[in-house]
């Protein structure tokens, strides 16, 4: 950071995750941008001293959050600005907390009560911001709070309370409707978004447990165990766990990314990857935050880049890549199976299951060597 003694409290990254918004500790509390271009600045305006970013859109000139109790925006064009609210909440606290990827589309929270929300939908058109109340279609609501948007900003994910303290609900406002219904699955706390709002991720309420939700299947637990679920790759193939960083793909399953970097040569120093924050819309960016590498207390954003998570049949080294290299893991994988997956441990076994049957036998040499010869 510019002047040193600050460290990151937290942060947001747009979907590119080439520009970071976020939050210093420290030396003070700061609102920052990073940019891959231009490194770190502040954003301190007057009147806007305490800004708080809460979503990025996609290329990272727009972010919406809040300061001094209202709901704010900002872009690289106009600087901040306060969103406006319904009549009817106007005076009352709120924070914006979701964006489409062009930020024309936003999304956040009026607070009517001590733990009472109400969502609202801020739209943009032509330098004019709309704002709109939205309701769920159930009984005794008692708060409704947006969570994430769709990349083009069509569909709208929020969570919603039936009673004080009771029962909670996920919900989905498609096609610009101001009114939806609870997704049928109760206590299910989703949180983030695909590109195209097909896939949302999140946790159980009240518990640890990730879980992936299409509409087709309905909420899946992905077998993994993490608070504060909440970051999806844009096509919705990868979800990644905040707490001792972990990642899962729809190839893969769950695994750590610290044994991931160790199997490819990068030995992160101890308390770097403290926790993982979001994956990029690419599925290839992963940003996080952890403890300096310097040796000292500072902690600080780090950032991977891996070339690929979901492996395809027959990646049996799982570098990306079905190639010849691939014909000794596969016969390893064939005849030694713990000898594989100790030597290929970020790898899956039935990546070789090219028949479908659920085993990895003499059946799949056909399909594999077929992958290996396709042009």
């Amino acid at each position: 950071f510019p002047g040193g003694g600050y460290n990151v409290a937290w942060f947001t990254a747009s979907g590119d995750a080439t520009t970071l918004f976020g939050m210093t500790s420290g030396a003070g509390q700061r609102i920052f941008r990073w940019t891959q271009s231009g490194g770190f600045e502040f954003l301190d305006a007057p009147g806007f001293e305490d800004a708080s970013p809460g979503a990025v859109n996609r290329d990272g000139d727009v972010f919406v959050g809040g300061s001094n109790g209202n709901a704010i925006r900002w872009s690289a064009a106009d600087g901040y600005e306060t969103l406006p609210l319904p009549a009817s909440l106007s005076g009352n606290p709120s924070f914006a907390t979701a964006i489409s990827g062009d930020g024309n589309v936003m999304g956040g929270n009026v607070r009517v009560g001590p733990t009472q929300w109400v969502a609202v939908r801020w739209t943009r058109v032509d330098g004019e911001t709309q704002v709109e109340e939205l309701s769920v279609q159930a009984p005794a609501v008692w708060s409704v709070m947006v969570r994430d948007i769709s990349d083009d900003g069509a569909v709208i994910l929020g969570t919603m309370e039936i009673g004080q303290f009771d029962h909670y609900y996920s919900c989905l406002w498609t096609n610009g409707a101001l009114s939806t219904q609870p997704i049928d699955a109760q206590d299910l706390g989703l949180a983030g978004l695909s590109a195209d709002g097909s896939v949302a991720v999140g946790n159980r309420f009240g518990t640890i447990l990730a879980i992936r939700w299409t509409e087709d299947e309905g909420p899946v637990d992905i077998g993994m165990t993490s608070q504060n679920i909440g970051s999806v790759s844009g096509d919705g193939s990868i979800v990644v766990g905040r707490q001792d960083p972990f990642v899962w793909s729809n190839e893969t399953g769950t695994f750590s990314l610290h044994s991931l970097l160790q199997n490819n040569g990068v030995e992160p120093p101890d308390g770097f990857l403290f926790s993982l924050e979001s994956v990029g819309l690419d599925g290839v960016t992963y940003l996080g935050t952890g403890w300096s590498y310097q040796g000292s207390s500072a902690s600080g954003i780090w950032r991977v880049t891996l070339p690929c998570l979901t492996i395809t049949g027959g990646d049996m080294n799982c570098d990306c890549a079905l190639d010849a290299n691939d014909i000794v893991p596969f016969a390893q994988a064939l005849i030694d199976p713990d000898a594989y997956q100790d030597d290929h441990p970020p790898c899956n076994r039935h990546l070789a299951d090219f028949d479908g049957d659920g085993n990895v036998d003499g059946q799949d040499v056909a399909g594999f060597v077929g992958a290996l010869l396709a042009p």
